[in-house]
C-alpha cells in the first residue's frame, strides 16, 4: 500500500490534521523543532544555538522585567533556567506558567551569568502544553507529605 492511497482513505477532516502531522510548518502559533534533552543543556554541547526543550516547571520567580524559569524534563535531577525577557512574551502566557506547568520554550542557550549553573536559555516563545491550577494544585518545589497530598 503505498503513502498516497492511504492518504486518499482518509476522510477529509482527518487528512487536514494529518497532513498538519506531517507538514508541522503549516501549523500556526506551534512551536516546531527537535527537542533537546535537559541532561543534554547541561552538557552545554548547545552554546550559541537555538533550542527547543520541553518539561514541567518546578519554579518560576522574577520581577517586573525579567522572570525565571526552572524547567525539568525527567532526563536528570537537575533543571535548566530559563530567563524570559518580559517585554517580549506574552502576558497572559507568562501567567499560566506554574510550578507543575507542562511547558515548551524557544530560545538560545547561552553561559550563565549566575552561580550554580554553567548555561542558561534566552527564551524566544513559550507553548502551555499543560496548566496547573495554583489552587487546584498548591505544589512547591520542596516536599510534600502523603497527608498534604
Amino acid at each position: 500500500m503505498s503513502f498516497g492511497f492511504f492518504l486518499n482513505s482518509i476522510p477529509f477532516k482527518k487528512a487536514k490534521a494529518f497532513s498538519l502531522f506531517l507538514r508541522p510548518e503549516k501549523a500556526k502559533n506551534k512551536i516546531h523543532m527537535n527537542r533537546v534533552k535537559v541532561v543534554d543543556v547541561l552538557k552545554g554541547s548547545d552554546l550559541g544555538n537555538e533550542i527547543l526543550v520541553k518539561g514541567w516547571v518546578r519554579t518560576k520567580r522574577g520581577n517586573k522585567n525579567v522572570a525565571f524559569i526552572a524547567l525539568n524534563d525527567g532526563s536528570t535531577f537537575h533543571s535548566v533556567q530559563l530567563v524570559a525577557d518580559l517585554a517580549n512574551l506574552d502576558e497572559e502566557v507568562l501567567k499560566k506558567v506554574t510550578t507543575g506547568a507542562c511547558i515548551s520554550a524557544l530560545g538560545k542557550v547561552v553561559e550563565s551569568m549566575g552561580s550554580g549553573q554553567s548555561v542558561e536559555i534566552q527564551v524566544s516563545a513559550i507553548e502551555i502544553l499543560g496548566e496547573a491550577d495554583a489552587e487546584t494544585y498548591p505544589l512547591q518545589k520542596k516536599g510534600h507529605s502523603l497527608e498534604f497530598l
